[in-house]
């Protein structure tokens, strides 16, 4: 059998430095690919049975996401996180126990990072939750297993290609058939209001009535998202944004966005006409306006399949400290090579 190198690369260099230091390099480096494609190729974790109800419906109501998704996130980062908790003292007894402990310790893990980001418990309530009826973590094992886990994904997500937006199916119809390439938006991510006055001032936004970050989604016309960026502070206007951001989204010669009227200052960026005060929009001003706002619908519910994760509830948001794991499985389930009905903050 051919071993795809390439997949098993986290694992080559670490055994290969054993090897040498162990005098056997050229007998072990052949075997290499063999122990690596055991190991990995072998891993599973069902998280149903980490689940409230030990069914796949319970991944969802834990999580947030189907458990189709939580298995694909995993398969794809599995190798990487569990190469990652070799190094760390909290899993050296389950590095001990073998390949199987480890990566069934690292999926419960991976599932309970799910949960808290979903549930935002507080940190008192952790020991009292039984993932599966059976596995339980004390606030000190939260933060030494689980924190890093989540951390270290954080690193790992790469799902926004920019170059998405030059797909060659990606294109409208009609007036936007050509060059048009990407709808862009932003919206309001609530937090409760800081006590600190300087987070007060930054965070308040009169226009929505209260305290919030705002996050910035460009998305083709495939519904992929193709540019976030965040978070950025309530009281800054789309258009400043868009300014501030300039170098994350350069622009072909020939290529036009989307935008509503927020970013009617913004070069490169078609919005709606605006009624100008006593006066009236002609009948095609008025037709273009609803074509235009017919497909940046597109943008509109993509933010709406973020901002529904149960992560983004106010009442937890007591700071900004999300995770960009929704976002990425919103990034990543709106391709079709990807599982259907995926939903993904640096």
């Amino acid at each position: 059998m051919e071993i795809d190198k390439k997949k098993y690369a986290f694992s080559f260099d670490p055994l290969l430095r054993r090897c040498a230091v162990g005098g056997s390099s050229h007998l072990l480096q052949a075997a290499a690919p063999f122990l690596v494609c055991v190991s990995v190729c072998d891993a599973h974790v069902c998280f149903a049975e980490f689940s409230s109800n030990r069914c796949t419906s319970g991944v969802l109501s834990d999580t947030g996401y189907s458990d189709d998704v939580v298995q694909w996130t995993w398969r794809k980062y599995a190798p990487q996180l569990i190469a990652h908790a070799t190094g760390l003292d909290a899993f050296q007894v389950y590095v001990r126990g073998g390949n199987h402990a480890l990566e069934q310790r690292v999926g419960l893990c991976y599932y309970a990072m799910l949960w808290y980001m979903h549930i935002y418990p507080t940190e008192a309530a952790i020991p009292g939750w039984s993932f599966g009826g059976v596995y339980r973590f004390t606030k000190k094992r939260f933060f030494e297993e689980i924190m890093p886990i989540m951390l270290q994904l954080s690193t790992l997500i790469d799902e926004i290609d920019y170059a998405d937006r030059l797909h060659p199916d990606n294109h409208g119809t009609g007036l936007f058939a050509k060059r048009f390439t990407t709808m862009i938006d932003c919206c309001p991510i609530w937090v409760a209001e800081p006590t600190d006055p300087f987070w007060s001032d930054l965070l308040f936004q009169g226009k929505y009535g209260g305290s919030c970050f705002k996050i910035q989604i460009g998305i083709n016309w495939l519904g992929w998202i193709v540019l976030f960026t965040g978070l950025h502070v309530g009281t800054k206007t789309d258009d400043e944004i868009w300014n501030d951001t300039a170098a994350a989204h350069p622009f072909m010669h020939w290529e036009w966005w989307l935008g509503d009227a927020a970013y009617s200052t913004c070069l490169g960026v078609l919005t709606r006409h605006v009624q100008d005060p006593h006066s009236i929009l002609w009948q095609d001003e008025a037709y273009v306006n609803a074509y235009l706002n017919f497909y940046r619908q597109y943008v509109e519910h993509s933010m709406h399949l973020i901002k529904d994760h149960g992560m983004w509830r106010v009442s937890d948001l007591l700071c900004c400290c999300a995770s960009p794991f929704s976002l990425f499985v919103l990034a990543g389930g709106q391709h079709s090579q990807q599982p259907a009905g995926a939903a993904s903050l640096h």
